[in-house]
């Protein structure tokens, strides 16, 4: 994954696609390196700036729980397996390996995941155990991979130094998300919101996650935002638009807005229009 690293408030944060993986402070250098990010010039960025970006799990050195004790039961034709112990089956290929799992299970260790792997339970636990498919078959599978759900299985790739870093809002048939985007660095850039003329939007303006809440509110074409608390079809009509011009965008969003009074439902008839765009 195309990434960058940001600093805010002191913290070390990789921005890719449409994540922010906190960066591990004890190991932020190793945690980097091992991620795949051997340049490091962090971007100061805002938490607004951030926040854009959905929360995904830490990047931090791997620890297996109990890593070194023997598995009950686990013992195979060479000797015991342990927690936390590294294995490859024979004739696989050499990035496909699996951790023993506290309760037995063996759980898939990415190329990502492995390296993370080396930084904490992989310090006293160093050697791969190189063992046949019939050996480990009556070992479970995990059902979850070892490490982050999300971390990318082969690490990241930073942005070059040619490209300045970008919140992008992307919509497709699944809804709307922020994604890392990229602009040329020699562009000039400058702080403010720029809305075509004569132009708004209503946006219904929710928290993260499918399960939140929104609030209908009015862009105008200053690049004001104006929520409006109990806003039905009739308040949507009045403002001059139809139920299919509205938008769907993170609150996240919104605050990056200067911010207008509330309109009641009553305000909002005496509202000036704006053409949906």
């Amino acid at each position: 994954s195309r990434a960058v690293v940001v600093e805010n408030g002191g913290d070390r944060w990789v921005v890719a696609d449409g994540l922010r993986y906190r960066v591990d402070g004890e190991n932020a250098d190793a945690v980097l390196r091992a991620a795949g990010i051997d340049s490091l010039a962090p971007v100061r960025v805002s938490s607004d700036w951030l926040n854009l970006f959905s929360p995904g799990a830490p990047l931090e050195p791997l620890v297996i729980t109990d890593a070194g004790t023997p598995v009950a039961g686990g013992a195979l034709d060479d000797g015991p397996l342990l927690v936390g112990e590294v294995v490859h089956t024979s004739g696989s290929p050499a990035e496909q390996r699996f951790v023993v799992q506290p309760d037995g299970a063996l759980a898939t260790l990415s190329p990502l995941a492995w390296q993370l792997y080396q930084l904490g339970s992989g310090r006293t636990m160093t050697a791969v155990r190189d063992v046949s498919a019939s050996a480990v078959a009556s070992l479970h599978t995990a059902k979850a991979p070892a490490g982050g759900a999300d971390w990318p299985a082969d690490g990241f790739t930073s942005i070059t130094s040619g490209d300045r870093a970008c919140a992008l809002l992307s919509a497709d048939s699944g809804g709307t998300r922020t994604v890392l985007a990229t602009a040329p660095s020699s562009r000039t850039a400058t702080a403010g919101v720029t809305v075509q003329a004569g132009h708004g939007a209503l946006v219904d303006a929710a928290g993260r996650g499918s399960g939140s809440a929104g609030m209908l509110t009015l862009v105008d074409a200053t690049g004001t935002a104006f929520a409006l608390p109990g806003a039905d079809d009739e308040t949507v009509k009045r403002l001059g638009y139809a139920p299919d011009d509205v938008g769907t965008i993170e609150q996240s969003w919104v605050a990056l807005l200067k911010s207008g009074p509330e309109l009641s439902t009553s305000a909002a008839g005496a509202t000036s229009t704006a053409s949906a765009g």
